[in-house]
């Protein structure tokens, strides 16, 4: 339990603290974000795999903040079968030194009750994408072989 009180504390200091009012943080601190998230989403499962693949060097990449979260918490929110077997995958890559690719794949069963029309999470983040980067970014999402894939690419800065 200790662990869980130090990664809550994590999560709220860098929301409090670390963002302020940048318009841009270190993709590094995004990650950390998301792995003390998961750590605390972990409690709610019975079993889980989740798995974070890093294929590029994100040491001086930047990226608006809590950006990348909301798609990690739909993983969590639609994935596995009742609330069990959850399967989540997160690939970070940048593409040609200038474009960040972040996927999340998740194993999701497809109800009759889904509707993908409701929740706001997805509409909230593509108005924020909208609002910063204009027409320079690409949110794809698709339900392959049991698994939602949504895939986001937009435009980094590098810190020099």
């Amino acid at each position: 339990m200790p662990d869980v009180i130090i990664k809550l504390s994590q999560l709220m200091e860098y929301v409090l603290y670390d963002i302020e009012e940048n318009t841009v943080v270190p993709l590094i601190k995004e990650i950390n974000y998301i792995q003390n998230y998961i750590e605390i989403e972990k409690l709610r499962f019975e079993k889980i795999e989740v798995s974070i693949n890093i294929e590029s060097n994100i040491d001086d990449v930047m990226v608006p903040p809590l950006l990348l979260i909301t798609l990690l918490e739909n993983a969590f929110k639609h994935g596995g079968i009742n609330n069990q077997n959850l399967k989540i995958k997160v690939n970070c890559k940048i593409i040609n030194g200038s474009i960040l690719r972040f996927e999340i794949l998740n194993n999701f069963v497809l109800s009759q009750n889904f509707n993908p029309k409701i929740g706001i999470g997805l509409k909230n983040t593509k108005k924020r994408l909208e609002l910063i980067f204009k027409n320079k970014y690409t949110l794809d999402h698709k339900i392959k072989f049991n698994y939602y894939i949504i895939s986001l690419q937009i435009p980094i800065n590098n810190e020099d």
